[in-house]
């Protein structure tokens, strides 16, 4: 179960920094939107956050709310 969630949490920390990267590539244009690399970071970071949240629970960890 360890091993799940040191994977879920890689995925989380690579989603930060697809959703970060994709900030920082659009800072240089007039025009800003959203691109891809910002949805998809921002989607897996939802859903390997509420994974994380479920593993935790599972694993009878205490999950910290305020975070």
């Amino acid at each position: 179960m360890d091993l799940v969630r040191d994977v879920l949490l890689f995925i989380h920390l690579v989603g930060f920094g697809a959703l970060f990267g994709g900030a920082i590539v659009q800072l240089g244009d007039a025009v800003k939107v959203v691109n891809a690399a910002m949805l998809y970071g921002a989607l897996a970071q939802v859903v390997s956050g509420i994974a994380l949240v479920g593993v935790l629970e599972g694993l009878d960890e205490p999950v910290d709310s305020l975070k």
